[in-house]
């Protein structure tokens, strides 16, 4: 029962990690809702920002989520719930002109 709880504590311990590691890549998490688009973490310049909320507006992307992380002195760009395919390209044009250290703010 010892060596359970033991191996419970530590598990919890390393996913404890790994989502604190996590949080400090993430630059910033952008949440779409009916063609608009939020920050919910993070933060970003407002010049990126004002072209991601043009995007969201052009597209009238309905919901869904893009999360900016550094990845290797470089910014890792993950979409999740924009499903036009043009509406996610255009997302990852407008972000991949800004170099990191833009984003960064």
């Amino acid at each position: 029962m010892i060596e359970l709880i033991g191996m419970l504590v530590l598990v919890a311990a390393i996913a404890a990690v790994v989502i604190a590691a996590d949080r400090r890549r993430t630059l910033a998490v952008v949440r779409f809702e009916r063609g608009k688009a939020t920050v919910v973490r993070g933060k970003l310049p407002p010049r990126v920002l004002a072209e991601v909320r043009d995007v969201a507006e052009r597209m009238r992307i309905p919901g869904g989520m893009v999360t900016l992380r550094r990845e290797s002195g470089t910014v890792d760009v993950e979409l999740r719930g924009v499903d036009d395919p043009r509406a996610a390209q255009q997302l990852r044009n407008v972000i991949g002109r800004f170099r990191l250290a833009e984003l960064r703010g």
